[in-house]
């Protein structure tokens, strides 16, 4: 469900993702989920971060 979404923030993607347990789930959740999300920067970032 989640294939070729852009999301704008890690933290989007973690809120989508736990939404979307609980909902596959039945909206009860007996286990803890641990969840990480790590974003790349984007090119322009990268490359601005290297300047001299």
């Amino acid at each position: 469900r989640l294939a070729g979404r852009v999301f704008p923030h890690p933290a989007t993607l973690l809120d989508t993702l736990a939404e979307d347990v609980r909902r596959h789930s039945g909206g009860g959740m007996a286990d803890d989920m641990a969840l990480l999300a790590v974003r790349r920067p984007r090119r322009a970032d990268h490359d601005h971060c290297h300047e001299p």
